[in-house]
């Protein structure tokens, strides 16, 4: 198995692209297990970039300040005066907001998983990811009196390929507490019947990050080295346990020539979060280019164990043999997956279509004797989850 010529870098829609990441609603790559490690090393400075990118880090327009990113604009103000009864209930504002903020004849945010931005920018170029999205309600649902806080949640992997970058997307969420009537999540996904997996809560800071990551993930990816490794200094700052941005800043080391530090930053960021395939996929990329091919080897056997030890990695099969036409491998992947998550409603859902599309096509007898449910010798493999 050879590594993903791809390099996959983390965003938080977050993002993650293939050898970088994004938080966000890209927020990019998923992270499967995410089994963190509470790592006693101390976290490794980021290096200078070397020539000719060091002498055009000056040149960068230095990224919104953290507090920024949460600030409401006068016009935003006066838009929730407007708008929003201030002596009604809390869940009546709850209720209030969120049609403020999608509702084709008020604001009518239309979601874009690339486009990450503060409150106010969101605010007026009615678009963002889930990131931005959730920046903004979270801005102004404290604004209102209303708790509000950031939250990541496992989903199925989202995708996107921008020349030789992967993207792949964490996604976040806003959860609150309503004193006297319970909990509330305001979720801006734009695949609604899709599951959801483990919920975290974030702070402040670690959304945050996330924002200057997603950022420098484009700009990484747009081949503006310096302004990456701003960005990512930044994200560092607010969050410098997130895992995501040490995998993309290796990436950025890489690409720039320098594979020492490349190699330190992948490291750290596998020290923080040990199932991190992002960076796992970085790392075996970066030895093997090195010649490094038995190190690469083990930690591509690594990727490969992390991917099935996950129900969702066997629904991303299913759902690619099904776009290619292949419903009795589609319907195998989706039975592995039920027996690994077999309370998983999507999964049962899926597998009722793909047998009454199996029997529509009068195959369903011959399916019932092939099994499987691995690739075939020669097919190509899925991204890496």
């Amino acid at each position: 198995m050879q590594p993903t010529g791809a390099r996959v870098l983390r965003t938080g829609k977050s993002m993650a692209i293939a050898a970088a990441s994004l938080a966000g609603c890209l927020a990019m790559l998923l992270t499967v297990g995410c089994a963190t490690v509470q790592s006693q090393r101390p976290a490794p400075r980021p290096q200078p970039l070397p020539e000719p990118y060091l002498s055009q880090v000056a040149a960068v327009q230095p990224p919104p300040a953290a507090e920024e990113i949460l600030d409401l604009t006068p016009e935003m103000l006066g838009y929730l005066q407007t708008h929003i009864d201030d002596s009604r209930f809390r869940t009546h504002k709850v209720r209030s907001l969120s049609r403020l903020l999608l509702h084709p004849g008020l604001l009518g945010i239309d979601y874009d998983a690339r486009r990450t931005g503060t409150a106010a920018e969101t605010f007026r170029s009615r678009t963002g990811n889930c990131l931005s999205l959730s920046i903004l309600f979270v801005a102004m649902a404290r604004e209102l009196g209303l708790d509000a806080r950031f939250q990541q949640v496992e989903v199925v992997p989202q995708w996107d390929m921008e020349g030789d970058v992967l993207f792949a997307a964490r996604h976040v969420n806003v959860y609150g507490h309503l004193r006297g009537w319970g909990d509330y999540v305001m979720d801006f996904y734009p695949f609604p019947e899709e599951p959801r997996g483990r919920r975290r809560m974030l702070t402040d800071g670690e959304a945050i990050g996330q924002f200057y990551n997603n950022l420098g993930a484009v700009r990484l990816a747009a081949g503006d080295y310096a302004g990456a490794w701003v960005y990512f200094r930044a994200a560092i700052r607010e969050a410098p346990r997130w895992s995501d941005t040490w995998s993309n800043l290796g990436l950025l080391y890489q690409r720039a020539g320098d594979a020492r530090s490349a190699e330190e930053m992948l490291r750290h960021a596998l020290a923080l979060e040990s199932d991190n395939t992002s960076a796992i996929n970085n790392l075996a990329v970066l030895l093997h280019r090195q010649g490094r091919d038995e190190e690469a080897g083990k930690w591509l056997d690594e990727i490969q164990r992390v991917r099935e030890s996950n129900p969702y990695y066997y629904y991303a099969l299913a759902r690619q043999a099904e776009e290619a036409g292949d419903y009795g491998r589609a319907l195998s992947h989706i039975e592995h997956a039920m027996r690994m998550k077999g309370e998983e409603s999507l999964f049962r859902r899926k597998a009722a279509e793909l047998a009454r599309l199996l029997e529509a096509e009068g195959t369903g007898e011959a399916y019932r004797t092939t099994g499987g449910g691995q690739s075939a010798p020669g097919e190509p493999e899925p991204a890496i989850l």
